[in-house]
């Protein structure tokens, strides 16, 4: 392991000072007496697991868990859920067993900061677009005002502090499940749509979201806090139960509540003017996951020493612009084929998590097999094979739009196969040294 960069990476700071190792992992930090003599240890102990777990699905329920599972049911039934969720939580829930420990998480962040960086970024932008588009289209305009001031509100609030993002997230994650039960009571048990397409075409797609659902992970920033902070069985126990229980639970109520969405898909108006009640609930679910959402990663982010406060307003600003740009030809070019231009961009944006990440996983994480030594985990990528991979997304690029875009989804199993190959056409990492 790269001890240098382990050593070279920024510590997360609580209310008292960096955090020592038996903090990020789960133990307790020695605390001085107050001024009545008695000690504040309790107050400051860092979150256990749970609370760990609560944090990793908030962070994880995002428009892509909140909004993607509804068009799989529109096209394919439950079925189309089930090969959105399956690889979805495995393969996050597998993080927690793969980087054994804190130390692997750290040196595989330091690696790869860059592309770590990037997954934050085009997250952030992700999520500004859905909001102003998307959400407001299905839910109303009242979804806009409720998110934006939601995050700052949570941005506010969670400053990095372990103590503060994990109850934050058990708040979450507890309004979300009060907002389930409301929708039970509006709307009684949910009877899914029959499916729109072919399920044949689950055989073309299945591949896609295991790769990306298996290996994008390795770049979330907010995962690699969470490991960071937990010992070897407490990260285990959190990132388990927290795809395992918490997030499987948000998706079943995206699921639940996927027929009046899909009805207004199809319908081309709002929830808000067809089920005005339901509207609010939802709406409530979608502004506080996805403002957790982007706090979250905006605050790692913000950990970063380049990453002034100048530059963060920048980085705003141009995310806003970038939103505002997309949701302006939105309006200009209302269809495409025989979609909206509003689902067009969504699921050209999910190129980023089932194409160009796990594509950068695949090529750079994923550690090489070497005779005689074993794994070797891949260093930072040359400016070559940054090429060489810019190079392979381009070439499969077309044959995934085939297939989200052009609704061709057998176009989807050679643009996986030309991103799985090119991986053997990299030089090997060099074989470390043994000698002391």
């Amino acid at each position: 392991m790269d001890k240098t960069a382990v050593a070279e990476q920024p510590q997360a700071s609580g209310p008292g000072g960096p955090l020592g190792e038996s903090a990020r992992a789960g133990g307790s930090t020695p605390t001085a007496p107050d001024a009545n003599g008695k000690s504040r240890r309790g107050r400051r102990r860092p979150p256990g697991p749970i609370g760990w777990a609560a944090f990793l699905a908030a962070s994880w329920t995002w428009c892509i868990g909140m909004f993607l599972p509804v068009l799989m049911i529109r096209d394919y039934g439950v079925w189309g859920w089930f090969v959105f969720a399956v690889p979805n939580v495995l393969g996050a829930a597998a993080m927690g067993w793969v980087l054994r420990t804190a130390d692997d998480s750290r040196a595989m962040q330091q690696t790869h900061l860059a592309a770590c960086r990037w997954f934050s970024l085009v997250t952030l932008t992700f999520h500004f677009y859905f909001i102003v588009g998307p959400a407001a289209r299905v839910l109303g305009p009242a979804v806009i005002p409720a998110a934006f001031g939601a995050t700052l509100l949570m941005a506010f609030v969670y400053r990095l502090r372990e103590r503060r993002m994990t109850v934050l997230a058990g708040a979450v994650l507890g309004v979300s499940v009060l907002a389930m039960f409301g929708l039970l009571a509006l709307r009684g048990t949910p009877q899914l749509p029959p499916p729109g397409k072919e399920r044949i075409e689950l055989l073309w797609l299945a591949p896609v979201t295991i790769f990306g659902f298996l290996l994008g992970p390795y770049l979330d920033l907010t995962f690699h806090r969470a490991r960071q902070s937990t010992s070897r069985a407490g990260g285990r126990t959190a990132f388990g139960l927290g795809f395992g229980v918490f997030f499987l639970l948000m998706i079943v109520f995206t699921a639940a509540y996927s027929p009046p969405l899909i009805q207004s898909l199809a319908e081309g108006i709002s929830l808000q003017r067809a089920d005005e009640s339901l509207a609010w609930v939802l709406m409530v679910h979608v502004a506080l996951q996805t403002a957790f959402t982007v706090a979250a990663h905006a605050a790692e982010l913000g950990t970063e020493p380049s990453f002034s406060r100048w530059r963060g307003v920048i980085v705003a600003l141009a995310i806003g612009l970038i939103a505002a740009l997309l949701c302006l030809f939105q309006w200009q070019f209302p269809a495409y084929r025989r979609l909206t231009t509003a689902e067009m961009i969504y699921r050209a944006f999910m190129a980023f998590y089932g194409l160009i990440f796990p594509g950068y996983a695949w090529l750079f994480i994923v550690p090489r097999w070497v005779r005689g030594v074993g794994r070797v985990p891949g260093p930072p990528p040359s400016r070559g094979q940054i090429i060489y991979f810019t190079a392979v997304m381009i070439l499969a690029a077309p044959l995934y739009w085939m297939g989200f875009i052009e609704g061709r989804m057998v176009w989807l199993v050679p643009g996986l196969l030309l991103v799985m190959l090119s991986r053997f056409l990299l030089p090997k990492p060099p074989v470390p040294s043994t000698n002391p």
